[in-house]
């Protein structure tokens, strides 16, 4: 009994330590979370890439569209639609991706108005249809398990990170020990050391950005979709060779009293009292860690307070 009891308080104190949940879940914004993106693939420029331009979505059922929409705008794909919210700027929305006739053809199982909002709001996405709407903007490439196993997951995350692609997996979330049933998700970063991959879910306001264990997500993949008859899996959406990336792709202001100016920007060029944010992976790198740093000491703030 003394034996048995010392090991269930280590293992207790293992998970309270690494931050752990029961489900083997570690979530991005603790100590733990923190620490598996310092120094995983990804942990840079891809990351922060992603999260710049990461989706809520905007009802239960937009998973496919809020993952595909995040793609497409960190990929910057040319030919971006228009949403008259944001006139004159070309975004992807979970709205204005339906306004392309290609994402209209992609096959809604009949649907007299092709595949549109309400289509979506009611069904869902399957695999194939996700694919098929990225496919009009990118290049994608679709792996179904088992017929790719969970080796092949790990190295195509690391050569799709490595790269700049975009990622996105299938998943059933009972298997994950999770709320709900089939949902899309992009991953963001691999820790190969652990062999977690991060997870940054498009339903934020249910759960937060967290690492899972690569065969854990795998299992969660390898399930079948009732609407498609087939096993679900992943995809990597890469930029066209005609849409070539900027080298400038976002600002932080340097205080209120910064610089500004108006005209276009040559590539690598930069205002008085802007800083480039994804000039290269060093910065990103940086950015990142400060990131980190800041939400640490206020969690360390919050605990010494009594708050958390």
């Amino acid at each position: 009994m003394e034996m048995r009891g010392y090991v269930i308080s280590l293992v207790v104190l293992v998970l309270v330590g690494s931050g752990c949940g029961k489900d083997g879940l570690v979530p991005l914004l603790s100590d733990e979370g923190m620490k598996l993106l310092d120094g995983s693939r990804g942990s840079g420029r891809e990351y922060v890439e992603l999260s710049a331009n990461l989706q809520t979505q905007v009802n239960q059922a937009f998973c496919g569209v809020a993952t595909a929409a995040t793609l497409l705008n960190m990929l910057e794909v040319r030919n971006r639609p228009v949403d008259e919210l944001y006139d004159p700027y070309h975004f992807f929305t979970q709205k204005d991706i339906f306004d392309v006739d290609c994402v209209r053809a992609v096959n809604s199982h009949g649907n007299p108005s092709g595949m549109d909002y309400d289509y979506v709001l009611h069904h869902g996405l399957s695999l194939g249809q996700v694919s098929g709407m990225l496919a009009c903007f990118a290049n994608v490439t679709v792996y179904r398990t088992p017929s790719f196993n969970v080796q092949a997951f790990r190295e195509t995350v690391k050569q799709s990170l490595h790269s700049g692609a975009g990622i996105a997996v299938n998943v059933d979330r009972y298997t994950l020990q999770q709320v709900g049933g089939g949902h899309f998700s992009p991953i963001a970063a691999f820790n190969e050391k652990l062999d977690m991959m991060l997870f940054m879910d498009v339903a934020r306001y249910k759960y937060s950005p967290a690492w899972i264990p690569v065969e854990k997500l795998y299992d969660a993949m390898n399930t079948v979709d009732p609407s498609e008859d087939a096993k679900r899996g992943w995809l990597v959406a890469r930029r066209p060779p005609n849409a070539k990336p900027k080298k400038v792709i976002g600002q932080l202001e340097l205080g209120a009293g910064a610089a500004s100016g108006t005209g276009q920007l040559d590539a690598g060029q930069q205002r008085p009292g802007l800083v480039p944010i994804l000039v290269g992976p060093t910065i990103a790198v940086v950015l990142v860690a400060s990131v980190a740093a800041a939400m640490l000491k206020r969690r360390q703030v919050y605990r010494e307070i009594g708050n958390i």
